[in-house]
């Protein structure tokens, strides 16, 4: 369904006027960000195993699941091969982040905008003083001038569509006084 509507809307794109332009475009960037949630996981636009069985009913009862998350399959992983070592998860979707959090066996630390400051410091000193904890956290909030040196892996969820604020995220693990090799799967 979400598919047919933006080959419409593409379609459509071609006769746009003036008039109803920034209409589309909002309309289209929003359809983006729902492709780029299925790919993800289908869970973040509300495709839940009942969502399963309607996209088998409209297609073939046969058809394979149309997703697979192996991205949170390999931070698992990557989480495993590195159980000493302090980690940094970025996403642009906090509730990519909600559901990577409880596939984790380690301690997680979730800094939220809607935090106050002293909220996030105090989440931030919590993450610091854990043995082996994973700070989940979004591109936005990475970029704010947070000093991050305890990390040492650094994991990409997902692209930012902006690189300068993807790059300045990764950068808070580089600053003055990190000593160790920092590495960003």
């Amino acid at each position: 369904l979400l598919i047919k509507k933006y080959i419409d809307l593409w379609d459509n794109y071609t006769s746009t006027t003036q008039d109803n332009m920034g209409e589309q475009m909002t309309m289209l960037m929003c359809i983006f960000t729902r492709l780029r949630q299925i790919a993800l996981d289908p869970h973040l636009i509300g495709i839940t195993p009942s969502g399963l069985q309607q996209y088998r009913e409209l297609n073939d009862d046969n058809a394979p699941p149309p997703f697979a998350n192996d991205k949170l399959v390999k931070l698992v992983e990557i989480l495993e091969a590195n159980k000493d070592k302090k980690f940094i998860v970025f996403s642009f979707f906090t509730s990519y982040l909600d559901i990577a959090s409880t596939m984790l066996d380690r301690p997680t630390f979730m800094i939220r905008s809607k935090h106050t400051i002293q909220k996030r410091f105090a989440i931030l000193d919590q993450w610091k003083e854990s043995q082996g904890g994973v700070l989940l956290m979004n591109y936005k909030l990475g970029a704010e001038g947070l000093n991050l040196t305890q990390a040492t892996e650094i994991v990409l969820l997902d692209s930012w569509f902006n690189f300068s604020c993807e790059a300045q995220a990764i950068a808070r693990a580089h600053r003055i006084g990190q000593t160790k090799e920092v590495t960003v799967h």
